[in-house]
């Protein structure tokens, strides 16, 4: 080593302090020690900045929580991986003033008080997780979370987001999205469109009543889809079409029937959750050619009954769940069908009072039923056979035993004047009994019978747009050759009060006015019934926000009597709700002379009645107005005619008299001056008047 190497890192090792004997030290060699010093360098400003920051550091995560932040703290370290704000109050998130930390990949500002983000783009490239969770953010706009092209979990739960722009998840590489506890209520077709990578998808809580297609086109990678606790009554046929899922939470919502279409279309669920769905039965072919592997319907607190082949063709389905509905008092005996592979039925905590073997029931599927109130008769021979332990029969069930009718219905039930209701009725007994309906007229109706709105079908009686009339006792009657089992229904139809009144009555039209009370009418039918071909006339009034309250007939003849109706159109069926008589207006004088009335007709005749009138007043105003003028140019430049009365001409008589006095007051005119003629105006415009002699004549 040269002399020089040795001075120029004499600052950093002592190379005074040599032996005594005089030898030389040697002195190691730091080839990349510029390179040494710069790190340092760099972790010293570091270290600093960390220390100037009012985060807590550990390792490379700050965490900056409940320390009521109103702004983005500075002075944060360049190595930050991880921010936690949690718990501040920031309201605006600015992500532009983290661009100093490119090896940003965690932020987490839930409960932040967060209610607007602005500043995304290119300034964080790591950023993987994003938590804006319980905060006040109302929308997502478009240039909310730009190009941030790593992001892959972004959790936006519980805040107030109602609107959702087309392009404001435009997240190529997103894989998981929470939206739950918002108020959407509806998505649009390139909401998430372009969310290709998505594998987890949370919208549940939310305020969605449809589910239209398009939202999820471009979604083919889902795994979990939550559409729970929200408000969907219908999806789309091609919502769900071609998804590949693991789970399709579905539950909470008010499906009053399945939606059928939309789930056959769908490629593939693990798991089916319809829990907790206000459906009042299980009908034929509710659930059928389905590709899932588990279908769960708990705690349906509207279900009971599963009617014939309800669940059908599932050639995947391995597992049932219909535990906890409290109503379900029962499972038709043929309920399934073609479902080779169906291993457990879960009936726990229902209403069921029997349950007959289905047919062809593998060996080595296993039934719960614990918690039901079984009646121990011929229909759970077959379960005290198997051992089933939910079955607490002391004695052995007989083989053959009478009809019993199951309270599948109350005996009190009300519906609405148009709605179509259904009366359930089964039976148990071996043999098995014949179903049949006893109408309130007295009408007996069998199965597979229709008559009138009235069809029976499998049991459950189904009446079509009820009527006033329909109002009565209705009776389910089983009976075998061991004997006869009745259960009656009282069904009482509402409808509203409804008042038809006339408001305004011509020869030619009618205006009709209507009050509901009791109810409401959205949607009515008014006919109009005359005795001549053609009078007979039907509308259609809906409702556009506001109800309907009066309509004009018109075209009516004059003199005549119609009849105007008043009701509810379901279909080719009119319930009639109210009704008014009424007789039009004689002909007018119009009418008479064979005229038609209308506003030109009107027109015609006012016209030349008006002209005529305005030619009087101003011939009247003219005549008015030339009165003065024939007074004041009357006689020969005189003031007042030939025939002037005596009061007159005294008055003129006593003016030439002060004139004259007043003229011998004057002094004497001078030869220049000008005198006007009598009966002329003066120079100054004053009429000079012609001397008059005693008896009134000029002088």
């Amino acid at each position: 080593m040269s002399k020089k190497g040795v001075h120029s890192v004499s600052r950093f090792y002592d190379v005074s302090n040599r032996p005594k004997n005089g030898s030389k030290v040697k002195v190691p060699v730091l080839p990349h020690f510029p390179l040494l010093l710069l790190l340092a360098l760099v972790l010293a400003l570091g270290a600093a900045a960390a220390v100037d920051s009012p985060c807590r550091y550990v390792g490379t995560v700050a965490h900056c929580e409940g320390r009521n932040l109103t702004a983005l703290p500075a002075g944060l370290s360049f190595n930050t991986t991880a921010l936690l704000l949690h718990g501040s109050r920031l309201q605006r998130l600015a992500l532009d003033r983290l661009r100093r930390l490119p090896r940003l990949g965690r932020l987490d500002c839930s409960g932040a008080g967060v209610t607007s983000v602005s500043g995304a783009g290119l300034t964080l490239p790591a950023l993987r997780q994003l938590d804006l969770s319980h905060n006040g953010l109302s929308a997502v706009t478009e240039s909310m979370f730009r190009s941030l092209a790593a992001l892959r979990e972004l959790d936006l739960s519980h805040n107030r987001v109602s609107l959702v722009a087309d392009t404001g998840l435009v997240l190529p590489r997103l894989t998981a999205l929470n939206m739950s506890h918002n108020r959407l209520s509806s998505l649009s077709r390139f909401t998430l469109i372009d969310l290709t990578e998505l594998r987890q998808l949370d919208l549940s809580h939310n305020e969605l009543q449809h589910l239209a297609r398009g939202p999820l086109v471009g979604t083919r990678e889902l795994t979990l889809l939550d559409l729970s606790h929200n408000r969907l009554s219908r999806l789309s046929t091609d919502a769900l079409r071609s998804l590949r899922v693991q789970t399709l939470d579905l539950s909470a919502n008010v499906f009053r029937r399945l939606p059928t279409a939309a789930l056959m279309a769908l490629k593939w669920a693990a798991v089916l959750d319809l829990s907790g769905s206000p459906l009042p039965q299980l009908e034929t072919g509710a659930l059928r050619k389905l590709s899932v592997r588990e279908v769960r319907l708990r705690a349906a607190p509207e279900l009971r009954q599963l009617s014939r082949s309800s669940v059908s063709e599932l050639p995947q389905l391995e597992r049932l769940d219909l535990s906890g509905s409290p109503r379900l008092r029962f499972v038709h005996p043929q309920f399934c069908r073609r479902v080779p592979r169906l291993r457990h039925l879960l009936l726990t905590d229902c209403a069921l009072l029997t349950l007959a073997a289905p047919p062809g029931t593998p060996s080595a599927m296993r039934v719960s039923l614990g918690g039901n109130p079984l009646r121990c008769d011929c229909s759970v021979r077959w379960l005290w056979r198997s051992g089933a332990p939910e079955l607490s029969c002391t004695d052995r069930p007989p083989e053959r035993c009478a009809p019993f009718v199951l309270p599948l219905q109350e005996r009190q039930l009300t519906a609405q004047l148009g709605d179509t209701t259904r009366l359930a009725c089964a039976a148990t007994g071996l043999p098995a009994p014949q179903l049949d309906w006893t109408l309130p007229g007295g009408g007996l109706l069998a199965d597979g019978v229709c008559r009138r709105r009235a069809c029976l079908r499998d049991g459950t009686l189904v009446l079509l747009y009820l009527h006033a009339e329909d109002s009565g006792v209705y009776t389910c009657t089983a009976h075998s050759e061991l004997g006869t089992a009745r259960r009656a229904v009282h069904l009482h139809v509402h409808a509203p009060h409804v008042t038809l009144v006339p408001v305004s009555v011509t020869s030619t039209f009618v205006t009709v006015s209507w009050e509901v009370r009791g109810g409401s009418v959205d949607t009515i039918l008014l006919q109009q019934e005359a005795g001549y071909s053609g009078g007979n006339t039907s509308y259609l009034v809906t409702s556009a926000g506001v109800p309907p309250q009066s309509f004009t007939f018109s075209r009516l003849r004059p003199a005549h009597n119609y009849t105007f109706r008043l009701g509810l159109r379901r279909r080719q069926h009119v319930i009639g709700l109210s009704s008014l008589r009424v007789t039009t207006a004689p002909a007018g004088f119009l009418r008479r002379r064979g005229r038609r009335r209308s506003y030109v007709s009107l027109l015609a005749v006012a016209a030349p009645a008006g002209l005529l009138l305005l030619v009087c007043l101003t011939a009247a105003g003219c005549r008015l107005l030339a009165r003065p003028r024939r007074r004041a140019g009357g006689g020969q430049g005189s003031l007042l005619s030939p025939t002037s009365t005596g009061s007159d001409v005294a008055f003129l008589s006593a003016a030439q008299t002060a004139a004259a006095a007043q003229r011998d007051q004057e002094p004497p005119e001078t030869p220049d001056s000008l005198t006007a003629p009598a009966g002329t105006h003066s120079a100054a415009g004053y009429v000079s008047l012609p001397q008059l002699t005693g008896d009134g004549r000029d002088v």
